[in-house]
């Protein structure tokens, strides 16, 4: 009887904090969305745009490259709502229901199969050898690393798009931990930079720093820049940033393991 109590008791709860939860939901769009309207144009946005307000789902104010990794998991769509000019002046993500999840992940696979597809027939070449050194103090160099597939992501702790794919890089690295595969995150920030950096936030790669000499072995024009040499020491795959990196990675890894 005291249990069925208790459950009553649970039961009436949460059909209170319901309406207090939407209620505050509601709350707060009504004051940050105050004089928008939502639309149901789709058109692209900078979410640098200091003109443009980002919220999240639960009304906390995301900068652009938090929005970038947040849309990055493809657990996340989005709302426009503009001003009475019809100019966009805020977005806020809403969280995707299973089907659209499904959908859109479907979407994902598809697109970066038809982009690896459609890409000329990468030219393998010879890496250049190099000799690094992680902030653990493990060195690796080409030689010792043959017969293993190596995954490099030049990056710097201020980039943008290079914050914005970690997390799902960092998926990437997990997903491969028991292979036969290396991730290098290669940088020029010097060791002092890339503490204060991982103190608040993780990065599952090997970190490289002070690794200037290397980016300009692989001639590096941008950032980030991503590189997979295969077993025989031949770069295989060479990109930089896109919405579909991480699925493309993916495969071109797969293949690599083959």
């Amino acid at each position: 009887m005291m249990k069925f109590k208790n459950f009553l008791k649970a039961a009436v709860l949460l059909l209170v904090l319901i309406p207090l939860n939407y209620n505050a939901q509601q709350s707060w769009k009504d004051e940050a969305l105050k004089g928008l309207n939502k639309s149901e144009n789709a058109g692209g946005f900078n979410p640098y745009d200091k003109n443009i307000s980002i919220y999240s789902a639960e009304g906390k104010k995301l900068d652009g490259t938090q929005m970038m990794q947040t849309m990055m998991s493809n657990e996340y769509g989005f709302d426009n709502y503009n001003n009475a000019s019809n100019v966009l002046r805020a977005i806020v993500l809403r969280k995707l229901t299973e089907q659209e999840k499904a959908d859109l992940n479907a979407i994902i696979a598809k697109e970066a199969k038809e982009k690896a597809a459609a890409k000329p027939a990468f030219v393998k070449k010879a890496a250049p050898s190099f000799t690094l050194t992680d902030l653990n103090k493990k060195k690796y160099n080409l030689n010792s690393l043959k017969g293993k597939v190596i995954v490099i992501n030049f990056w710097f702790t201020t980039c943008a798009p290079c914050l914005a794919e970690m997390p799902e890089l960092n998926k990437l690295a997990q997903k491969y931990a028991d292979k036969e595969v290396v991730f290098l995150a290669v940088t020029f920030n010097n060791e002092a930079v890339l503490k204060k950096f991982l103190a608040k936030n993780q990065f599952k790669y090997n970190i490289v720093p002070n690794a200037k000499k290397t980016a300009d072995q692989f001639k590096i024009d941008g950032y980030p820049t991503h590189i997979i040499i295969d077993k025989n020491s031949q770069i295989v795959f060479r990109d930089g940033f896109s919405p579909n990196i991480v699925e493309e990675l993916d495969i071109e890894i797969q293949k690599a393991l083959q």
